[in-house]
């Protein structure tokens, strides 16, 4: 997947990279993310519970972007016929360069191998390409919310739910290549608002996550700490990024 993207930027944010920017889901990587986020969904299993009643399957990202593409109206996917190339695999579209400031000024994604790779069939509502993979944010289904992590081998999800306008991450989930679809979580509405107005204890936020000292005599409670940390994602454009703060923001339960 080549190319990084921001979509409809009005300002210019700079990325701040972390370690493994160049994530490809190695194997230490996958533990640490998975490990962490397993011990605090334990943690507030009082506010979740699985349903596998409600299943959504898995799509391959070609035909899901086909179908979708309409939801987004800064790419313009171009068809072009190249011997050799399998278009039915082959992803080929524009968008703004964020580092142009005239919006007009176009540059071309290319996504190879678009069938290999699976993600939830659910509409979206945003589509940002990475170096490091592909992000996408589905559309709001019952005040839930499914992200998408498509990286070289495979996908990471993080289920979010929707209070007061904030789309909050509740858990992180990597989906096995064999799998055919995905249950959603159901989460007590009442008990995370409730939980957004307790005392936020960053000590450990602070170890994991140092760009967060010079806030932290402003953040006073988890709520003021969530809506730090989610807007922090805005203009990032590197997975690892992104999932570390899905996994803060989670943290911040316990």
């Amino acid at each position: 997947m080549k190319g990084m993207s921001e979509i409809v930027r009005n300002t210019k944010v700079v990325d701040e990279k972390i370690p493994d920017s160049d994530l490809d889901l190695k194997e230490e990587v996958k533990k640490k993310v998975i490990s962490e986020t397993e011990k605090e969904v334990k943690v507030v299993a009082q506010i979740i519970e699985e349903d596998s009643k409600i299943d959504v399957g898995l799509i391959d990202l070609s035909t899901w972007f086909n179908d979708n593409i309409k939801n987004f109206p800064n790419l313009k996917q171009v068809k072009v016929n190249i011997q050799g190339i399998d278009s039915s695999k082959t992803l080929i579209y524009s968008e703004p360069d964020p580092t142009e400031e005239d919006l007009n000024n176009r540059k071309l994604q290319i996504i190879t191998n678009a069938t290999d790779s699976k993600l939830p069939n659910i509409p979206g509502s945003l589509f940002e390409n990475y170096l490091s993979g592909i992000r996408v944010i589905h559309s709001e289904a019952n005040g839930k919310i499914i992200k998408s992590y498509i990286v070289k081998n495979g996908i990471i999800i993080t289920h979010c739910v929707v209070v007061d306008e904030m789309v909050i991450p509740i858990k992180i989930e990597q989906i096995s290549k064999k799998a055919e679809g995905i249950s959603f979580i159901n989460v007590d509405v009442e008990s995370v608002r409730k939980k957004l107005d307790e005392a936020a204890y960053l000590e450990n936020i602070q170890i994991q996550y140092k760009q967060i000292h010079k806030h932290i005599k402003e953040l006073k409670t988890i709520r003021d700490t969530t809506k730090w940390l989610l807007d922090r994602q805005v203009g990032v454009s590197d997975i690892n990024h992104h999932l570390k703060l899905d996994e803060l923001i989670i943290s911040l339960s316990l």
